[in-house]
């Protein structure tokens, strides 16, 4: 709690106790208040203190607070209980409206479903993936390939854990300061289903809503369509259709971002890790604050250093890779890379420095290899193969640049159709290239 008079520093979620000491259980905090109120005067003039109570978790909280008069009130005192009900409020990325293991929201990127929650590393803590860093796959992608990029926005059910057994008949929900990008990710674009990246509809920009609670609970689907989708969503209590009077109206932000700069928090834990992997763990060693990433135009990667190649005039000395920190976290949607990476959308590294390729295939090259000088070559030509081996060569620490490179494959097509030109004639194949 505070006790100052003013609300604690605007956070998601706000900053533990901040500007006050915390209260544990069976234990208490004693703040003194000094007495100005003139009791002669007619109304009686008394002081006020106010104190923001901020649970450190969900649950119901038994406080009871004294006062004992000092001076000219000596004598006098009085006690009062109070029941305080922090209600739990949550995602569900796994789109079904119920709670699932604890806290999602802290794990959650937009986008994505969060598979594996890491827990000794300050997030997920008491996920059965303890110990592990966090593991997501994507859900707004329904193609492979970088020619399918086609994007189906993600369910995900906003909850609010208090219902008609708490007092609470009803929720209205408001998103506010959502992101508005162009496309879905960095190099993928629609024009369908709305421009906001969050709204409470699949098909359209909706900023508002309404909701019946139940008995434990009231929720309202959360529509994501941005791999870097941001919003805050007032949460206001309903009781009989009308403001609750005692629970009071609150703010979520979608996904968790202390510092705002549009990027999770729990992506930047993860590439602290990959930070303090590419040194000995102890110099430059990096621990995760809010902020230690707050610039999202910015390009950080460190310059050549740990498994990185740094002889003559193949290093790559100089920090950053020509992508910015949002950019990286946002994703592209990619037909391969390092380390293995299929196809499909991938989110970069912050501390590892990468390359992004368009490969310009030729369409249908087997079935046309038959015309071709060399029909062995032409059918049994695999881009992927090729590409994962330039990959491979790329990032190697000592013979390559050490730099993760990715790709995507765009059409590339030099059997164009025959044309008449215009004080020219006629020309077979017109060349033309598409991308």
């Amino acid at each position: 709690y505070t006790s100052a008079a003013s609300a604690p520093t605007a956070a998601s979620p706000p900053i533990p106790a901040a500007g006050g000491a915390a209260i544990y259980a069976g234990q208490s905090s004693t703040n003194a208040i000094a007495v100005s109120g003139d009791p002669n005067a007619s109304p009686v003039s008394k002081d006020t203190a106010v104190y923001w109570l901020e649970a450190s978790k969900p649950g119901a909280y038994h406080l009871r607070a004294h006062f004992a008069g000092s001076g000219s009130a000596s004598g006098y005192g009085c006690e009062c209980d109070l029941l305080v009900t922090a209600p739990r409020v949550d995602v569900n990325d796994l789109g079904t409206p119920e709670f699932a293991d604890d806290d999602r929201l802290a794990c959650y990127l937009p986008g994505s479903v969060t598979v594996c929650r890491g827990g000794s590393d300050g997030w997920g803590a008491g996920s059965p993936c303890s110990g592990c860093a966090p593991v997501w796959t994507n859900a707004l992608h329904a193609g492979g390939a970088f020619t399918n990029a086609v994007m189906a926005p993600q369910r995900v059910p906003l909850l609010v854990g208090a219902g008609t057994t708490d007092g609470v008949t009803g929720y209205v929900f408001d998103i506010t300061n959502v992101t508005a990008l162009a496309g879905w990710c960095g190099n993928a674009g629609t024009a369908a289903f709305g421009g906001n990246d969050f709204s409470f509809s699949r098909e359209t920009d909706l900023n508002g809503a309404a909701c019946q609670a139940g008995p434990t609970l009231g929720w309202c689907p959360l529509w994501c369509k941005d791999a870097a989708a941001r919003c805050v969503v007032m949460v206001t209590p309903q009781l009989d259709g009308q403001p609750h009077p005692l629970f009071a109206p609150f703010s979520v932000t979608v996904p968790r971002d202390i510092d705002g700069n549009g990027v999770a928090d729990v992506y930047e834990k993860a590439q602290v890790n990959v930070w303090n992997g590419l040194y000995d763990g102890v110099t430059n060693a990096m621990r995760w604050t809010a902020g230690c990433w707050g610039d999202a135009a910015g390009d950080v990667e460190p310059a050549a250093l740990g498994r990185m190649r740094t002889d003559g005039d193949y290093s790559h000395g100089a920090p950053g890779d020509g992508l910015s920190v949002l950019d990286e976290y946002r994703g592209y949607v990619l037909d391969g890379g390092a380390n293995g990476f299929a196809a499909g959308h991938h989110r970069l590294s912050f501390a590892r420095k990468e390359l992004l390729v368009e490969v310009s295939e030729l369409p249908g090259l087997a079935e046309r290899g038959a015309n071709s000088l060399n029909p062995a070559a032409a059918t049994n030509f695999n881009s992927h193969a090729v590409m994962t081996a330039v990959a491979d060569f790329y990032g190697n620490p000592t013979r390559g640049m050490g730099i993760d490179l990715y790709w995507a494959v765009d059409a590339f097509d030099v059997f164009g159709p025959n044309v008449e030109i215009p004080f020219f004639g006629h020309v077979n194949h017109v060349y033309r290239h598409k991308g």
